[in-house]
């Protein structure tokens, strides 16, 4: 019986002296939430130092695609089309959905494209005009 103690002593020594892996947090996010998230990750590393946050970044789609047609076990999915989540995630692949930012683009078109002298100077180059 004493054998078996110090074995098992031994192996419990053994196998706690290694050293500990840390936890890990896979991130697929859509591209242009590349900074925002470094920045998050870092943070959230440094509250929480056993835990390791992996970031991928893709376009939205993508990441749906990576979880729906590769299974891909994500365990965070930021998109930056929520629309990409609920559509194409919802129910089987997501539980719920958090909008926690929105943004939008404005294209703008003036017919004065001349009154600029840059532009002018530009569209008056007949090697970069030519190219265009």
């Amino acid at each position: 019986m004493k054998k078996i103690t110090v074995i098992l002593s031994l192996l419990l020594l053994f196998f706690s002296c290694g050293e500990k892996k840390k936890e890990q947090v896979l991130v697929l996010h859509a591209g242009s939430l590349a900074l925002p998230f470094k920045d998050m990750a870092a943070a959230f590393m440094a509250e929480y130092p056993g835990v390791h946050v992996i970031l991928e970044a893709h376009g939205s789609r993508t990441c749906a695609r990576q979880i729906t047609d590769l299974g891909r076990r994500a365990d965070v999915m930021a998109s930056a089309d929520s629309a990409v989540i609920k559509n194409l995630l919802m129910p089987e692949h997501a539980a719920f959905c958090i909008d926690f930012t929105t943004n939008e683009m404005a294209l703008m078109y003036s017919g004065f494209f001349f009154a600029c002298p840059f532009f002018y100077a530009f569209s008056m180059n007949k090697e970069i005009s030519s190219n265009i």
